[in-house]
């Protein structure tokens, strides 16, 4: 993935949007469709040359453009670690750390062909971490637990692929390290030490290991694992003193307890993502940004009456989860984004916060 002032203003859109583009910028193809748009200006694509001394990069661009990027001494250098949608874990490098082979992100015109592209600002992912995270994707699977064999230590799953939902067996007798996702977060670095006997049917999970060639077996390294729920109703009381909503859900009307963590995330939908959700605007990582970005509230914030939607993890009291996210806005909203969502207000995938308000067969990795 001018003036001063208008430029300020430029660069600090710019560098937003560029976040959300990095986050496609190993999938080319699909970078390539969503950006389409944009063709004419912006330059994508992997440093084929640097020429220090002449202050000239040469980048193949995704469409297979040669451009010519011309820096000099005030240009901004930024990495970001690849996935990241935007540029709050960027750090500022020198044109030393550049290497051929990077991912490239920068704004300019290159409708005319072979004309040098001066540019102010420059992001990049490095080749070594984007092969890292290839690997990664190529090790790693995200399902759901449909047996397990204690006796041999093996896990029958569901997973989704290519050719849609098919079935995996994971082999997790070996030495295998076992995670459970912390109550109110969904990151692999909150999650806290388990074992094989925790997991249980239903659970959501990412496993590391090898696979088999035809991928229907895979000898786990490593197994993350927890049980989580989406649901969604109409607040019934708040206590703030033990952290804790409860509403009447939609989906039963029964009771339902959710447990305000400290790392869990709150918010209410501004009308403006409300619209784009409402007309189908956004969808994925997108999606995901916006609503994280929305703005934060309190549980002090929340009043009897208000809809929302939690997406959270649960232990052996069914009737009480931990919420990763809340999400609440504008009531009639809210009863019409619930109604929608009743077919898919059930043990889900983990997600991140913003896939909250996703559905479907597929699974996504929650790290």
């Amino acid at each position: 993935m001018s003036l001063i002032k208008l430029r300020k203003s430029c660069l600090n859109y710019l560098a937003a949007l560029a976040g959300f583009i990095f986050a496609l910028l190993a999938f080319s193809a699909e970078f390539a469709t969503v950006l389409n748009y944009a063709a004419q200006n912006r330059i994508v694509g992997e440093i084929t040359a640097i020429d220090k001394d002449a202050k000239r990069i040469i980048v193949k661009t995704d469409n297979g453009v040669e451009a010519t990027l011309i820096f000099d001494d005030k240009t901004v250098y930024l990495r970001v670690p690849p996935g990241e949608v935007t540029l709050d874990k960027a750090t500022k490098i020198s044109l030393e750390d550049i290497s051929i082979g990077d991912r490239v992100l920068v704004f300019g015109n290159v409708a005319e062909s072979g004309k040098p592209v001066p540019i102010r600002q420059l992001v990049l992912m490095s080749k070594a971490s984007i092969t890292q995270q290839q690997e990664n994707a190529r090790r790693g699977v995200v399902g759901r637990v449909i047996a397990i064999d204690y006796d041999k230590k093996e896990i029958s799953a569901i997973v989704s692929s290519r050719e849609g939902v098919k079935t995996l067996i994971i082999n997790a007798s070996g030495n295998v390290k076992f995670l459970r996702y912390a109550p109110d977060s969904v990151k692999r670095s909150d999650a806290v030490a388990s074992s094989f006997d925790e997991i249980k049917v239903g659970d959501l999970f990412r496993v590391q290991g090898e696979k088999n060639a035809d991928g229907t077996r895979i000898t786990a390294e490593e197994i993350t694992a927890g049980s989580f729920l989406r649901a969604g109703g109409t607040v019934t009381a708040v206590n703030i003193a033990t952290g804790e909503v409860t509403i009447k859900t939609g989906q039963t009307g029964q009771p339902l307890s959710i447990v305000i963590g400290k790392r869990s995330m709150l918010r209410r939908i501004p009308p403006d993502v409300a619209e784009s959700l409402e007309q189908r605007q956004s969808s994925g990582k997108s999606l995901q940004e916006r609503l994280e970005k929305s703005p934060a509230i309190t549980i002090a914030d929340l009043k009897k009456g208000d809809v929302i939607l939690v997406s959270g993890t649960m232990g052996t009291d069914r009737s009480r989860v931990t919420a990763v996210m809340l999400l609440t806005g504008e009531k009639t909203f809210m009863a019409r984004l619930l109604q929608t969502q009743q077919r898919n207000l059930q043990y889900m995938n983990p997600g991140l916060p913003g896939d909250v308000l996703g559905g479907g067969s597929g699974f996504q990795d929650p790290l």
